[in-house]
């Protein structure tokens, strides 16, 4: 009796592994990404980002501070004051609310209110650390 031999064919499985990864690799190096198309965002300016050389605009600064003390060109004012004080200007004028970061929400929209009252346009806000001395 013959034994018939059987040959048991195992499929060698790595050489192809070992050629889809350099396939991955030669294609992840040769190959281009493509940037996302970006928006077009218009940002709004600062004040502070450069100074303007305009003599059109006179600047009011008014310092409030978490106390409630407004401060209009360096002198200790009320909200009376600055009602009265803003009623003869027009729209030629641009405001600077230097407004310490601990100053309740109330107190600043009452100044806010002023101002829109009064029709100014061109208000500016900075938040700022006041030490109340």
């Amino acid at each position: 009796m013959k034994r018939s031999r059987k040959f048991k064919r195992d499929l060698n499985l790595i050489p192809m592994i070992n050629i889809i990864f350099l396939l991955l690799i030669f294609f992840m190096l040769t190959g281009v990404v493509q940037k996302k198309n970006n928006f077009n965002v218009e940002r709004p300016q600062s004040i502070n980002s450069k100074i303007e050389k305009n003599e059109d605009f006179k600047t009011f600064i008014i310092l409030i501070k978490s106390s409630n003390k407004i401060f209009f060109e360096d002198k200790e004012v009320d909200y009376e004051f600055l009602k009265s004080k803003f009623e003869n200007y027009n729209d030629e004028y641009k405001i600077v609310l230097e407004v310490d970061k601990n100053l309740p929400v109330q107190n600043f929209t009452e100044i806010l209110s002023i101002l829109k009252k009064n029709k100014f346009n061109k208000v500016f806000v900075r938040s700022v650390k006041i030490d109340d001395n």
